[in-house]
């Protein structure tokens, strides 16, 4: 009887350590449950509000308590297009997700001054892009691309043609495919050679033989084309067509306009950044 009675007991034990072991597991978990909700949701709100150091900005962008503040979206300079604005030589506007720049003032001047109203030789705005555009207005040696084939102009104001409908004599020669155009540093590159690496244009400014291989965009021997942004190993050049103009970072690390005011920016073997020299470029506003 009496070891009936102490088996009975143990097992009244047993079950209440058990009771309280399944409780004591039960609120583990659900703070377990919550700790990882908390993880989860915090790195999700770190994670949607992180930004990336790599990205380039054309504006400085400070962060506040509770708000975010954008200083300026474009360079000193430039502008969104406004419709009921006048534009005259050297105003360069954004317009459908690219920079323009209007290269003169003339007869043709009106209201509303739309890139899309003009064409060809008419045409009073240089885009600043690879991609063709009948309502730009080209110069001999600009670059092109349509449909993957890069295209030169070879001869003043280009043609009202694009350049597939150009025969090679009216205004445009077809210069190769993009992916026969892509860059190779084992290859000989003739000085005026036309490449394509990382989805730009560069054109070279020297003879480049395979043992030296300068990549573009990161050393010299080539021009980047159809390019607002200042590049530091281009050669630009002033033209009697059209002026030259980059944006690029003064020195109080503003970013602004700047317009090319001698023959060129490389002078005794050494090229000259926007900033450096006021004879060789003006920054905006440009006097």
């Amino acid at each position: 009887m009496l070891s009936v009675i102490l088996t009975y007991g143990s097992r009244i034990r047993y079950a209440l350590l058990n009771k309280l072991t399944m409780k004591k597991i039960l609120v583990l978990g659900t703070l377990l449950l919550m700790l990882g909700l908390l993880v989860a949701t915090t790195y999700s709100y770190w994670q949607d509000i992180s930004i990336k150091k790599n990205i380039i900005t054309t504006a400085d962008v400070t962060l506040k308590t509770g708000t975010f503040s954008l200083a300026n979206i474009h360079p000193i300079g430039a502008t969104d297009f406004q419709e009921t604005t006048r534009y005259v030589e050297n105003n360069v506007v954004y317009y459908k997700d690219m920079y323009l720049l209007r290269y003169r003032t003339g007869w043709h001047d009106k209201l509303p001054d739309s890139p899309d109203i003009s064409e060809g030789y008419s045409g009073h705005y240089r885009f600043y892009s690879n991609q063709h555009f009948i309502q730009a207005r080209y110069f001999i040696g600009d670059l092109v691309i349509m449909n993957e084939i890069v295209y030169r102009a070879d001869n003043g104001g280009a043609s009202n043609m694009t350049p597939e409908q150009s025969d090679g004599w009216n205004g445009w020669k077809k210069m190769g495919h993009i992916s026969d155009l892509k860059w190779q540093k084992t290859r000989t590159y003739a000085k005026g050679s036309v490449t394509y690496h990382e989805q730009k244009l560069y054109v070279a400014n020297e003879a480049i033989q395979p043992n030296h291989h300068p990549e573009p965009g990161i050393d010299f021997g080539w021009n980047l084309q159809n390019t607002l942004q200042y590049d530091p190993f281009t050669i630009y050049k002033k033209s009697d067509e059209s002026p030259t103009i980059v944006a690029a970072y003064d020195a109080n690390n503003e970013h602004r306009l700047y317009l090319l005011k001698s023959s060129s920016n490389y002078r005794n073997g050494i090229y000259t950044r926007p900033g450096q020299d006021t004879t060789v470029w003006v920054p905006y506003p440009f006097n």
